[in-house]
């Protein structure tokens, strides 16, 4: 894959996360277009948008799990809400860095 495909292609990814947010289901799209085609994008700085939304959606799934279980003793409320803004913070924060065409850290969960 081309840079100027790897960035076409991860546009319509952070596209769909960004619709994600108020439409949850879309994610799954999102996360399966991520998976397929990241290892195209090796060796760009694309790759690692990607891996980041991967890591980031995984994540999320995870804690919003959490969050779920925990709303039978009322603190999974706060975690569900905490998780949501984390998700969108990070989607957004990715978003920007690649309309810069910076690189982003895959690793960090945190911009500290």
């Amino acid at each position: 894959m081309n840079i100027t495909d790897a960035k076409k292609m991860s546009l319509v990814v952070y596209v769909l996360f960004l619709i994600s947010i108020v439409m949850p289901p879309v994610a799954v799209i999102a996360i399966v277009l991520a998976f397929v085609k990241r290892n195209e994008m090796r060796g760009t700085i694309y790759y690692n948008h990607m891996l980041y939304l991967i890591r980031t959606s995984l994540a999320s799934f995870v804690l919003w799990i959490a969050g779920l279980i925990l709303t039978l003793i009322f603190v999974g409320y706060l975690v569900l809400f905490c998780v949501s803004i984390w998700f969108a913070f990070r989607v957004i924060y990715g978003f920007v860095q690649f309309n810069h065409n910076e690189n982003i850290d895959p690793y960090k969960w945190f911009l500290a």
